[in-house]
């Protein structure tokens, strides 16, 4: 079971956005991705900051956009 340091470091690149009620999600550091890519919306963005971010992975991962 992980700790509660570790539970939060998990999330700590997104904690700033989630108490502000904004959504937010990090696409990791990767062979495709040199550095990671964190990604803010504005509030009750998240129908339009998810499907932004699929087209974002799949375009520097060379995946088919769906």
């Amino acid at each position: 079971p992980a700790s509660a340091g570790e539970i939060y470091d998990a999330f700590k690149p997104t904690l700033l956005a989630s108490l502000t009620g904004q959504p937010a999600l990090v696409l990791p550091e990767s062979a495709a991705i040199p550095c990671g890519l964190q990604l803010v919306g504005k509030r009750l963005g998240d129908p339009l900051l998810l499907p932004t971010a699929r087209r974002i992975s799949d375009t520097l991962t060379g995946g088919t956009p769906s």
